[in-house]
């Protein structure tokens, strides 16, 4: 039986039409924090009054605010405020929430990205799901650039898509 499974798990893998979303923790073979260790880092070095915002944040049900949500309520707040005639109502201006953004980025950078380098573990992976006569479709929701640097090493070719939002 359990070779059975193995079986049909690589037959899944090396299929043509195989997709594979890589998300949190694939990196951390690599030596990237966890989104814990990445919240924690980041909150140390940036300024006290993005803090507060981050401690005013709820939990989700056992899992504690991460980073991610401090992003995703300031991201929020701006676009609610973008709505209103008259922010100066409002606790947070779009100046201070842009500028805040910008830091936490930063602090997001100092701390996953670091020289170009690939991984043994990552390789590994890409050789055993990539073939000279199939492309795959992987996407990434890390930070990181241990999935590029990799490819690069193993010199498979791949594309870049960023998200921008519209103006």
């Amino acid at each position: 039986m359990i070779t059975d499974t193995k079986e049909r798990v690589l037959e899944w893998m090396t299929s043509s039409d195989s997709c594979f979303l890589i998300g949190a923790g694939c990196s951390r073979c690599a030596g990237k924090p966890l989104i814990k260790a990445l919240t924690d880092n980041v909150l140390k070095g940036i300024d006290p009054s993005i803090k507060e915002e981050f401690d005013g944040l709820q939990s989700t049900g056992s899992r504690e605010p991460t980073i991610e949500d401090l992003i995703n309520y300031l991201v929020r707040y701006q676009c609610i405020i973008q709505t209103v005639r008259d922010s100066t109502k409002h606790k947070l201006q779009p100046d201070w929430i842009e500028n805040s953004l910008e830091s936490i980025k930063k602090g997001i950078v100092e701390e996953i990205i670091d020289e170009w380098k690939d991984s043994e573990t990552h390789a590994r992976f890409l050789q055993r799901i990539c073939t000279k006569f199939s492309a795959r479709d992987i996407f990434t929701l890390n930070y990181d650039t241990v999935i590029e640097a990799t490819l690069d090493n193993l010199r498979f070719h791949y594309v870049e898509a960023l998200l921008h939002k519209s103006s």
